[in-house]
Order: structure tokens, then sequence, then C-alpha cells
């Protein structure tokens, strides 16, 4: 899966999760103050994640996640 992919994955899975419009995040939003994300559902998102991609994360990543384009990296780099 290319970056792009990657990045549309997380944008529209955060997009769902979140209630906002796709087209209104972008990788450069903070997951909890501009999304309003906590640590737990940085978890859920992340089982998300590996539900829609078939990649598996650790548990311990979503503690150094502060921004959607950290999320798109964890997941580009899950996909290697």
């Amino acid at each position: 899966m290319t970056s792009l992919s990657a990045t549309n994955v997380v944008l529209e899975t955060l997009a769902r999760h979140t209630g906002m419009d796709q087209d209104e995040i972008d990788p450069g939003m903070r997951v909890q103050e501009d999304l309003g994300l906590d640590s737990l559902d940085a978890v859920e998102l992340l089982m998300v994640l590996e539900q829609e991609t078939s990649c598996r994360f650790d548990i311990g990543v979503a503690n150094g996640i502060a921004t959607v384009g950290d999320i798109i990296e964890r997941l580009h780099a899950a996909m290697s």
C-alpha cells in the first residue's frame, strides 16, 4: 500500500470515528486537541485500522501518536 493509500484509509476511518467530514481532517491535526480523541480512542482507532487493513500494531504505538500524520506513518510502516 502506498503512502497515499495509507493516508486515505486513516482519513476515512477518522471521519467515521469522529463524525467529522474527511475533508476537514489533515495530517497536521493533533489527535487529542483537534479531534478530541483520548488514549483509549487512539487504541480503538488502531484496532479498527488493523481490522480494515490486516496490519498489526503494537498497542504501545498508541502512546506515541500525537497527530493524524503520526497515525498515517504508523500505518504505512506496518504495511511495508
